[in-house]
């Protein structure tokens, strides 16, 4: 999909990937690519490299001696070294190129594994702690894609009718709605969590926040992103409200669209040119964004690769994908059937 759409055989997106997570001894997804070994760690980016992804993402089991093997291969190849801290790292000693979701800010949980235990150990963080990870990341020249909105979503899951029930829940396959994020089967961390932990992850995120705003001041790179399969979390939709929660902990409206724009172009090797020949890749709003965030979802048209796509163009589009949802038969699962336009 991604050459077809670089050649221009299909329109959609840029799709800049890492491909493959790579994970140590007994990983979080079976899909991961295992790396035990530190001179294992030169063969497998290589491979990914060849494969055509852009950067290397690192996950939670990962041992401190591989990470480091990794972090030298991914440079050899002009590659990123993103994703978690490991558990049993912090985010100083992890020297990520780009740390996601703050792991490895607040101090370890006795079972780093268990989400919810992770996540409360941001009540156990203090302005020290705090203030030598900034000083560190400033040095090292690494930056930081927070996901704010996961810890939001989370707390948005306590009414899961009125989750379910966002209009946006449209775009996406009924397999998210019905069952990746059902109440009592899921994966949602909402139905593991009683009064008091909802509670606390109100104060879980305003500590991240306060994080974000004390990395912004001093000068790290703050990049927007999402966590989708996250309950509530809809491509789209949740970067939106993630750049929202940028600008509520202190980049202001301005600085939070950079973040989600130019700041993470330049990261991935795609520079934004305003110039005859430059790729024509952008939004048309009816309002200033810059002015005011809440305009984001004006949009009246869009342009990629060289292509107008128009706000009734684009509707078109989601209407009929919406409208390919078809029920099967009583007492089966339902069907997602793909259609495609002519257009």
């Amino acid at each position: 999909m991604r050459t077809l759409i670089s050649e221009g055989e299909i329109a959609g997106p840029d799709i800049v990937s890492c491909g493959r997570m790579i994970d140590g001894p007994d990983p979080v997804w079976d899909s991961s690519l295992i790396v035990k070994k530190p001179e294992d760690a030169d063969q497998v980016v290589k491979k990914l490299f060849e494969q055509g992804n852009q950067c290397i993402k690192v996950y939670d089991h990962v041992k401190p001696d591989v990470l480091d093997s990794l972090r030298v291969a991914a440079h050899k190849y002009k590659m990123q070294l993103v994703g978690h801290v490991p558990h049993g790292m912090n985010a100083a000693e992890a020297r990520l190129d780009d740390a996601q979701h703050l792991r490895g800010f607040p101090p370890a949980a006795n079972n780093p594994d268990n989400y919810i235990e992770g996540r409360m150990q941001w009540l156990k963080m203090d302005e020290k702690r705090r203030a030598t990870f900034v000083k560190a990341l400033v040095e090292q020249g690494g930056a930081v894609t927070p996901t704010l909105v996961t810890i939001e979503r989370v707390l948005a899951s306590k009414n899961q009718e009125t989750l379910l029930a966002d209009k946006a829940n449209e775009l996406l396959p009924h397999y998210y709605r019905d069952t990746l994020w059902d109440s009592e089967e899921g994966m949602t961390a909402a139905r593991f969590m009683n009064d008091a932990q909802m509670i606390a992850f109100e104060t879980v995120l305003k500590e991240m926040q306060a994080t974000v705003k004390e990395l912004y001041e001093a000068g790290v790179p703050i990049h927007a992103g999402t966590d989708t399969m996250a309950p509530g979390v809809i491509p789209g939709a949740s970067l939106i409200r993630e750049i929202e929660l940028l600008s509520e902990s202190g980049l202001g409206p301005e600085q939070a669209l950079v973040s989600a724009t130019t700041l993470p172009a330049r990261s991935l090797g795609q520079p934004v040119r305003f110039e005859t020949g430059a790729g024509a890749n952008f939004v048309i709003y009816r309002e200033n964004p810059r002015e005011n965030l809440l305009v984001l979802n004006t949009i009246e048209a869009v342009v990629a690769h060289g292509r107008l796509y128009t706000r009734e163009m684009l509707d078109e589009q989601i209407s009929g994908a919406i409208r390919c949802v078809c029920p099967a038969a009583s007492g089966s699962a339902s069907l997602e059937v793909g259609c495609q336009s002519s257009g």
